[in-house]
C-alpha cells in the first residue's frame, strides 16, 4: 500500500469526524483574533489581563491539557447538535483526546479522577447515542425527542463544566508553581 492510498483510506475513515474537525478549526481561528484584540493595550490593572495571563508562559503539558479539554468539549457539543449515531471512529478520536487529558505526570490522584470523569462523559455520550439510534431507527415519538433534548442539554452542560474545571485546574497549578518558585 502506497502513501497516497494510505492517506485516502485515512480520509475515508475520518469522514464521519469531518464536522468535528471543521468545528475545532473554525472555533480556534475565531479565538485567535479575539485574543489579539483583547491583548491590545493590555496593562496589569485591566480586567483583560486576568484572562490573558492564563496563556502567558504556559508549560507544554498545560497547553496539551487545555487544548485536549477544549477539543473534547467541542466534540461533545458537535455530537449533540449533529444528531447522528456515533461510529467507532468517533469513540477512537474521543478516546485519543481523553488519554492526552487524563494522564497527569505530577499527581496520580488527579489522573484517577480525570479517568473517572472521562468515563462518566463517555457513558453519557453512549446513552445519548442509544436514544438517538432509537429515534432514527424505531420511533420519532415526542417523548423520545424530549428525552434526547434533555439528555443533550445535560451532556453539553457537563462538557462545558469539565472544560471550565480544567481551566481552573491549569490556572491553580500555575499559581502554585509561581508561589513555589517565587517568580
Amino acid at each position: 500500500m502506497g502513501v497516497q492510498e494510505y492517506i485516502l483510506r485515512l480520509m475515508v475513515a475520518l469522514q464521519p469526524m469531518l464536522v468535528c474537525i471543521i468545528a475545532v478549526v473554525i472555533i480556534t481561528c475565531l479565538c485567535l483574533p479575539i485574543l489579539v484584540v483583547k491583548s491590545r493595550g493590555l496593562w496589569f490593572d485591566k480586567a483583560n489581563f486576568k484572562f490573558l495571563s492564563l496563556f502567558y508562559k504556559m508549560s507544554f503539558y498545560d497547553c496539551v491539557r487545555l487544548a485536549s479539554a477544549s477539543v473534547r468539549c467541542i466534540m461533545v457539543v458537535v455530537f449533540v447538535i449533529q444528531f447522528a449515531k456515533l461510529q467507532a471512529i468517533h469513540l477512537v478520536c474521543f478516546g485519543m483526546v481523553a488519554v492526552l487529558y487524563a494522564f497527569d505526570k505530577r499527581e496520580m490522584t488527579r489522573t484517577l479522577s480525570n479517568i473517572i470523569w472521562i468515563v462518566v462523559q463517555l457513558v453519557s455520550l453512549l446513552s445519548l447515542n442509544v436514544v438517538c439510534g432509537y429515534i432514527l431507527d424505531m420511533s420519532t415519538g415526542v417523548a423520545f425527542v424530549a428525552v434526547y433534548v434533555v439528555l443533550g442539554i445535560f451532556v453539553t452542560l457537563f462538557a462545558i463544566y469539565l472544560f471550565i474545571t480544567e481551566i481552573n485546574e491549569v490556572s491553580m497549578g500555575r499559581r502554585a508553581r509561581i508561589e513555589i518558585n517565587g517568580n
